[in-house]
Parts: structure tokens; sequence; C-alpha cells
């Protein structure tokens, strides 16, 4: 019996405790081990290369005999946000998706100008250095953004553009997070402390995730080191907004997909409305009951969707 305690009892009593300990004082270790997880599980990985004066780190899975799909994250976050596509469409598609400039890896460079049209010409010489030529385009908010200009400029090069909860456009009804920024001057995308950080979550869900206080602890440090870097891209954002794009967006001719969340509390649905007027060939899909990043509410249905629609072209 002493010997069962010993060999067997103790190390998993002790394994357990380890696995318990990390989880409430390192919440870092368990995202890493969890993101390293689901990158291996679905092939892909992460490389970098120096374009100019901004090392790109981006992630990469499937065959380069495959067509290619490039993916575009929205503002404050980062590349693996695109995991669970990835990992979907690495399998008949070559599918890249990069850390923005300035943003997570891609490490902000003084001096450096962060509009819209700035980032969609780094994002061109990026895909042209990895002999990007065609493909498919994928953007989710400021990531939408950007695309919206790349297909404007650069449409030869497109096979479609899909976009998520896209941001570019003013909806014609005012949403959520405009009331109450102009009400209290509180930027609820750039979150300042742990209260910050949960009002964000509760944002850009419509039904939020569960969070220990320790995770929401953690990813508020993280952001909160960004602070003044975000504050920065977000300024270079607003600035591109005073060039309207509404009376551009019929130069797009390429197919397009509109996705969105009914209930996103960022970009007003209403705004769907704009893309679907002023861009001809498109398909439009509205997720019931979503918030404004229907890949992480709704990773089944987005998935659907949007094979749905490269299975059209």
């Amino acid at each position: 019996m002493k010997k069962i305690v010993k060999y067997f009892i103790a190390p998993l009593v002790i394994i357990i405790c380890a696995i318990v300990g990390t989880y409430y004082y390192s919440p870092g270790t368990v995202i890493k081990l969890l993101t390293g997880y689901a990158k291996w599980k679905g092939g892909i990985d992460t490389h970098s290369i120096q374009v100019d004066k901004h090392k790109w780190p981006y992630l990469e899975a499937g065959s380069k005999n495959n067509e290619t799909i490039v993916f575009l994250h929205g503002f404050g976050s980062r590349k693996e946000f695109w995991i669970a596509m990835m990992d979907h469409f690495g399998k008949a598609y070559h599918v890249v998706a990069p850390d923005l400039p300035g943003f997570a890896e891609n490490k902000i460079v003084d001096g450096v100008e962060y509009t819209i049209l700035d980032q969609v010409k780094r994002l061109d010489k990026f895909l042209s250095d990895n002999d990007v030529s065609k493909f498919h385009l994928i953007g989710s908010s400021m990531g939408g953004y950007i695309s919206l200009y790349y297909a404007i400029m650069h449409q030869e090069k497109l096979l479609s553009l899909a976009l998520m909860n896209s941001a570019g456009v003013i909806s014609p009804k005012q949403s959520y997070y405009e009331k109450y920024l102009i009400e209290t001057n509180e930027n609820l995308l750039i979150p300042e402390d742990v209260d910050g950080f949960k009002k964000f979550i509760d944002l850009v869900y419509y039904v939020p995730p569960k969070m220990s206080d320790n995770f929401a602890a953690y990813f508020a440090e993280v952001r909160k080191k960004r602070l003044k870097e975000e504050k920065l891209l977000f300024q270079g954002m607003l600035k591109s907004l005073e060039v309207p794009i509404e009376p551009m967006l019929s130069a797009i001719k390429t197919k397009t997909l509109i996705m969105w969340g009914d209930k996103d509390r960022i970009l007003d649905v209403s705004s769907v409305q704009i893309f679907e007027k002023r861009i001809k060939n498109h398909q439009t899909v509205i997720f019931k009951d979503i918030g404004h990043i229907p890949i992480m509410e709704a990773p089944e249905k987005t998935n659907k969707a949007y094979k749905k629609f490269l299975d059209s072209l």
C-alpha cells in the first residue's frame, strides 16, 4: 500500500496541484499551452519576416499549392484570433494570418503613421515579399476596414473579399459603444484596468464567456502595458475616418461576403445596409444573437457561412 501511495498517488497529487497552481497563479502559461496545442492540432506554424521597418510575425498553414486566404484581425487583437478558422480552412487552402503593424508582436515604430491607408500599403508589401499575389481576403472589424481599402486599391489581386463586422462606415444607427464614448469619454476598446477589461468583454460578446478574476487580471495587465501604443493606433484609425470611404465602395467589383452579428454593440448592424447598397456583388449573412466577433461566439456557423461563400465562387 505504501508503494502505491509513493509511486502512483503521490505523483498524481503533485501533478494535480501543479495544474491547479498554474491555472490560478500563471494564466499566461495556461494560455500559451492552450494556444500551442491549438496550433499543433491545426498544423499551424509561426514565422516572421522583416518588411521595411516592421518585423511581421504571422501564422501559416496548408499547402502553398492551394489558393491562399489572408486573415486580418481587428483593433487590439492579434493573429491568434484566427486559429479556429485557420484550423478549419487550412486543409483545403493555404492560410496566412499576420499581426498587423503596431499590434501584438508586430511592434510599433517611433515616427511612423498608422492610418488605415498606411496599413494597406504595408500589408501589400508584406504579401508581395511572401510571394502571395492572388488570394481571398477576410477582415474583422478594423481588419475589415483595411480589407475594404485593399479591395479598392488592389482588387486585381483578390479572389474574394469577406467582411466580418467591418469598421469603416458611419452606421445609420449609433451603437452602444459610440453613445457611451460620447457620454463618458471612456473608450471601452482600450481598457486601462481590470474593471475596464470586464466592460470590454461585455461589449464585444453578446453572451460573454465566464472568466475567473485571475484571467481577467492577466488580460487587463497585458492591455495596460500597451496603453500608449493602442491610443496612438486608435488615433490613426480616427484620422482615417476623416475621409469617408462610402463613396469609394462602389469601386469594389470583387465578390464580397458581408457577415455580421445582429447584437453587435460596437459597430451597429445597420452598417450592413451601407455595404449592401454600395457593393453590388455581395452576399450577406446575419448571425442571430451574436455580438462583434462571430468567429469567437459562433465558430461553426461562421466557418459554415464562409465555406458556403467560397464554394459559390
